[in-house]
């Protein structure tokens, strides 16, 4: 979770942040060799009324794509015009993750060759870009690679090590 130091009214900004914060759970957790079956989503606002809304997944997930898929509609049923002064993002019920099919999978009906858009990426494939991206993290540091919408006039912005206060590296997790 983080606390900004200007409290944020759009869900543009809001998503933003999330996209941010989910990629750090992620990294986190397959750090851990472990996924999340239930995500939550921890919003505080500028009147410091706090809400927490969380999903339970069929199975365990460990790519921030995933954990974004689930936590997005979490964060679109709340208003954020009063502002934002906290947003977080945490995965419990840890397990082996497993590999899921989209529903874009089950219903793709553009063959090779055939015109349509281009098959959405699987699972598998989410979890080797992202097991990718934490091969360059670990060589070349946090800031090498991470999502475009994090990245601002000052560059990458990151979510680092020690800042977060849920996930597997929370002390004594």
């Amino acid at each position: 979770e983080e606390t900004f130091p200007t409290d944020l009214y759009t869900h543009e900004e809001l998503q933003r942040e999330l996209v941010r914060l989910a990629d750090a759970v992620a990294a986190r957790l397959r750090a851990h060799g472990t996924g999340a079956r239930t995500v939550s989503v921890k919003v505080r606002f500028a009147g410091f009324e706090t809400v927490t809304r969380s999903v339970t997944l069929p199975s365990p997930v460990a790519t921030a794509h995933a954990l974004l898929a689930a936590a997005t509609p979490l964060l679109a049923t709340l208003d954020p015009t009063p502002g934002v002064r906290l947003l977080g993002i945490a995965g419990s019920q840890f397990g082996p993750p497993a590999e899921q099919m989209s529903l874009t999978d089950l219903f793709d009906t553009a063959g090779e060759g055939e015109p349509g858009p281009p098959p959405a990426a699987t699972a598998a494939e989410w979890q080797a870009a992202e097991e990718t991206m934490d091969a360059i993290r670990s060589r070349f540091g946090s800031t090498a690679i991470g999502p475009a919408s994090a990245v601002s006039d000052r560059g990458l912005r990151v979510v680092r090590k020690g800042a977060q206060q849920w996930g597997p590296d929370q002390e004594g997790g």
